[in-house]
């Protein structure tokens, strides 16, 4: 992670969900960022709070338990058509909540940063336009990089 300007930046939002091997880097960030006298904000799944406390972070939940449980069904990701429907039923349909929560803690604008995981860009993107704040993606894993073509998918769906 680069940021331009850390000595402009006092308050870091990290934005990640999924399983701890998404959320484990992103702890390890926050730490780096907190020894930098940065405020952190881990916005996540509901059951790492505990991780977030830990560490000293603010944390913002992003789902319950049954929300969660819906993203991780292993049935939703078994093929593309199952993937798009639950992008589309349960992500998107979800966006505009996320988005309020963020906004619940947000404060001193002009001095805080989104930090996100490339496998969930949507709601750190929009947030990022709508308070004109600084977004970094993070790719973590190659494998992440073939995600992207889903993108295509989700775009195309949406359009119908």
């Amino acid at each position: 992670m680069v940021m331009a300007d850390l000595n402009r930046i006092k308050n870091v939002i990290l934005f990640t969900r999924g399983t701890m091997g998404d959320i484990y880097p992103f702890l390890r960030m926050g730490k780096a960022l907190k020894f930098k006298g940065l405020n952190v904000t881990l916005v996540s799944n509901y059951c790492y709070r505990e991780y977030a406390e830990k560490n000293d972070f603010a944390f913002v939940s992003l789902d319950d338990q049954e929300s969660f449980e819906i993203l991780n069904n292993p049935d939703a990701h078994t093929d593309r058509e199952k993937k798009l429907r639950l992008f589309k039923d349960h992500m998107i349909a979800n966006i505009p909540r996320e988005i309020g929560v963020v906004e619940g803690v947000l404060d001193d604008l002009g001095k805080t940063a989104i930090v996100a995981n490339s496998n969930d860009i949507f709601t750190p993107m929009l947030i990022a336009e709508k308070f004109n704040l600084p977004i970094y993606m993070s790719v973590l894993a190659p494998s992440y990089l073939y995600g992207f073509v889903l993108f295509e998918g989700v775009a195309l769906t949406l359009s119908k």
